[in-house]
């Protein structure tokens, strides 16, 4: 179970959605439940959505002869000798009907399933604060983002002990200019600066 949600959460921060498929189990042991929730890569999933929610959903990827072999006996002539060759395994389904292909052979004609539901399962990234320009600095695409509002404090701090050590070292004097008008005297603040006046 642990390993499922690893697996949907990876997918769902990677892809920005994930998806789920319920599979019957034939060899469950006695006593529980005989379906399966497999994580599926939703790069190999087209659902087709309408107003009602999901209206069907095509399963596409890429496995080799003998994987197939395996699990459609029957057809191993269709599917040629080597157990290595590669070629597109579509499956389709709907509410009513299942629909399998590999390499351009079909191995299951449109069939009735007694399923009654389509066994993929979507969920979506919401959107997250990271889109809203104003939130990026509370979640941060990177950790250089987190410690931004700390580098402007660290800088802060590092002004202040500067404009205080140049404050004791460099003691302001009253200036008076030729017209008696004084320069604005006194220590300055920390990101302070002295306007000079004529």
């Amino acid at each position: 179970e642990s390993s499922l949600i690893r697996l949907l959460s990876w997918c769902g921060v990677v892809f920005g959605w994930l998806c789920a498929k319920t599979v019957y189990n034939a060899n469950n042991i006695e006593g529980q439940i005989p379906f399966l929730i497999q994580n599926i890569n939703p790069k190999f999933v087209y659902p087709k959505f309408g107003k009602l929610g999901l209206i069907y959903a095509v399963e596409k990827y890429e496995r080799t002869v003998g994987d197939v072999a395996d699990e459609w006996p029957k057809f191993t002539d269709k599917l040629g000798t080597n157990p290595d060759q590669t070629g597109d395994y579509v499956e389709y389904w709907d509410r009513e009907v299942k629909y399998v292909s590999f390499a351009g052979e079909e191995l299951l004609k449109p069939t009735a399933h007694a399923y009654g539901f389509i066994p993929y399962s979507f969920g979506f990234a919401e959107r997250t604060p990271v889109e809203d320009k104003d939130k990026v600095d509370k979640v941060g695409l990177s950790m250089l983002y987190g410690i931004k509002k700390l580098w402007v404090q660290q800088n802060k701090l590092m002004s202040a002990a500067a404009t205080f050590i140049h404050s004791y070292v460099n003691d302001t004097w009253k200036y008076f200019t030729e017209e008696g008008k004084p320069f604005p005297g006194g220590r300055p603040k920390p990101g302070s600066y002295i306007p000079l006046r004529q």
